[in-house]
């Protein structure tokens, strides 16, 4: 038994052709909606990162 080459939809993981990155353009947008989410809670863990460093940093300056 032969599996042809393929690849794997980056969203739900079916089989897919080389081509391909997407099984479906609801798959892509899905993906897409991801790397948004994504990004925003990066943006997110920064600003908050920061926020408790410029704290500390005042606390231990001005203390």
């Amino acid at each position: 038994m032969d599996i042809p080459q393929h690849r794997h939809c980056q969203m739900c993981g079916k089989a897919i052709p080389l081509d391909e990155k997407f099984c479906s353009e609801e798959c892509r947008e899905k993906y897409v909606e991801f790397l948004k989410k994504k990004r925003r809670l990066i943006l997110i863990m920064y600003v908050i990162l920061f926020i408790v460093l410029a704290i500390a940093l005042v606390t231990i300056f001005y203390t």
